[in-house]
């Protein structure tokens, strides 16, 4: 398929915080559009095995509507935006083939970025022995000595980056030390290019308030469908936390927990106020990017979207 056909073909975009509706107003608009397909864009969904802590949804709530990348990768699988790029411009593909509207459905915004723009970070100077030297200075040195170096490297990534956000932190630092260009060089290199892609980009969003006691309630109902049994099977299955889809919130606190190192309550707090952490850093990536259309969710999101489109 050709750079001109893709202009011509529209793509919906529906991204937002965590517990904002997003799954279930995708189901709604695909339900609305002619073979429409939903494409996850969630960097914990796309793992086997862990369902109930990534908030998968189940095929009772798909309701019928094809959904792509979700559950098909095992949990030692380095899954990367690179990989995601490739993966989700196949299913697009494919969606357009058929004359159809791909909904690209989450709040991973690297991956995000990843296929809209050209948007190559995750390729750049991958050094794996870098990584892990970086990996293991962190958990040496701490947060706070790692968060200060990387302002030393790049104080503009440092800024965006929460100190304990180690993934990044590691990845960042590690292409400031292999790459002649700072990893925000390379990031706005890419993201002020402009997309080949028609898109309508949408993101749902309500009082925050409102949206801290969602999580809340989520994660409650997390713990009683079983989270931490469900680590306890990851466990037993030989994944842990030298994983990278074992570091995703939820598993990494219940993990801390089933080892012994926290209580049952210290935990489940954890991941409410780690969840709630992530949210507002959703909240602000999606304020910082072009031509998005917020809506409440208190107003009838799925009929303002279809009026868009």
């Amino acid at each position: 398929m050709n750079t001109t056909m893709q202009s011509q073909k529209k793509i919906l975009i529906i991204g937002g915080p965590t517990a904002s509706g997003k799954s279930s107003a995708a189901i709604e608009c695909a339900k609305h559009f002619f073979c429409s397909e939903i494409i996850s864009c969630d960097s914990a969904q796309v793992y086997k095995y862990m369902d109930i802590g990534t908030a998968k949804p189940t095929t009772e709530e798909m309701q019928g509507i094809k959904h792509h990348l979700i559950d098909f990768v095992l949990p030692d699988y380095n899954y990367t935006a690179a990989n995601y790029k490739s993966d989700c411009k196949i299913a697009v593909d494919s969606i357009f083939a058929k004359d159809g509207l791909p909904i690209i459905c989450g709040g991973t915004g690297l991956y995000l970025n990843s296929f809209l723009f050209d948007y190559n970070l995750g390729n750049c100077a991958e050094n794996a022995k870098l990584r892990y030297e970086l990996s293991i200075l962190y958990d040496v040195k701490g947060s706070d000595f790692m968060h200060n170096l990387l302002k030393k490297c790049d104080i503009d990534a440092a800024s965006r980056l929460h100190k304990n956000d180690k993934k990044r932190i590691v990845r960042a630092l590690e292409i400031c030390f292999s790459a002649k260009d700072s990893y925000t060089v390379k990031k706005n290199a890419a993201t002020q290019q402009s997309s080949k892609y028609n898109y309508v980009f949408v993101v749902l969003t309500c009082d925050r308030q409102k949206l801290y006691s969602k999580i809340d309630s989520r994660v409650e109902e997390m713990i009683k469908k079983g989270l931490f049994e469900e680590v306890e099977k990851l466990l037993a299955l030989g994944y842990g936390m030298q994983h990278k889809s074992m570091s995703a919130i939820g598993y990494k606190e219940s993990y801390q927990y089933i080892c012994g190192n926290i209580n049952r309550q210290t935990a489940i707090d954890m991941i409410k106020q780690n969840t709630r952490n992530y949210a507002k850093r959703q909240i602000t990536w999606f304020k910082s990017q072009k031509n998005v259309v917020f809506i409440d969710t208190e107003h009838t999101p799925i009929n303002k979207i279809i009026e868009l489109l």
